[in-house]
């Protein structure tokens, strides 16, 4: 006689699975929509005189709208319906790029193309890792945050110092922080899903980790690229 307990638990198991696969897939096309948007907005602010001028002109209020999006905006996401969360997230992806566009035109269209690609491949190198390991990585995102804020003051100290060895310094803590945060956020998002199970709230939340990771790989490209780039 079948055992239909344990084939009920197996069809329910391959079905979570499945939910999983779709649930992170949809993530991740929501981050490279995010870097379709940003790098959109960054060749626009590069190549077209007028449009690089407007963003020139206005550079201090992509400023104050990143820091707005930031602290004001994206704590919301969680509670945002799931169409409002998606302009949440391609606005920052544009008015990001619109803000750190003139740092690419230092940099040859060459090496920003090879950075580009090591950074893709590192990330999902990572993200593979995130998604199937089973050690815990909170420790790992803890210091990577650590990392990130000390990186975030000690690039405001170095406005005013100008120094090029703390400049190295910050972009190689830079990188190896990026390196934990991409690991972490993969399993943290992952494990959200397990809680959430699917419905509105998973909708939402595959917005909130595309953005998550947006920002991990947004943040080791131009780490990366301060090492590997040449520049015009």
């Amino acid at each position: 006689m079948k055992d239909y307990t344990n084939l009920s638990q197996t069809q329910t198991k391959a079905g979570f699975d499945e939910g999983l696969r779709q649930h992170m897939l949809k993530v991740f096309n929501y981050m490279a929509l995010g870097l379709g948007v940003s790098g959109i907005f960054a060749y626009l602010a590069i190549t077209v005189p007028a449009f690089a001028a407007f963003a020139h002109q206005l550079r201090w209020v992509w400023f104050a709208a990143i820091l707005a999006m930031a602290f004001l905006v994206m704590p919301r996401m969680h509670t945002m319906s799931e169409s409002g969360a998606k302009a949440a997230f391609f606005g920052y992806a544009a008015i990001l790029s619109i803000a750190i566009a003139p740092m690419f035109a230092i940099y040859t269209g060459e090496s920003i193309a090879r950075t580009f690609f090591v950074t893709a491949a590192t990330f999902a190198s990572l993200s593979i890792f995130g998604y199937t390991t089973k050690k815990d990585l909170t420790s790992v995102g803890t210091f990577a945050m650590i990392g990130v804020w000390g990186v975030f003051f000690a690039g405001l100290v170095n406005i005013f110092l100008g120094s090029p060895a703390l400049m190295f310094i910050t972009s190689a803590v830079a990188v190896v922080a990026s390196i934990g945060l991409t690991m972490y956020d993969v399993q943290k998002i992952k494990q959200t899903y397990y809680v959430l199970g699917g419905g509105e709230a998973a909708g939402r939340a595959a917005i909130v980790g595309a953005l998550q990771l947006y920002f991990d790989f947004v943040y080791m490209f131009i780490h990366l690229l301060q090492f590997m780039g040449n520049r015009r």
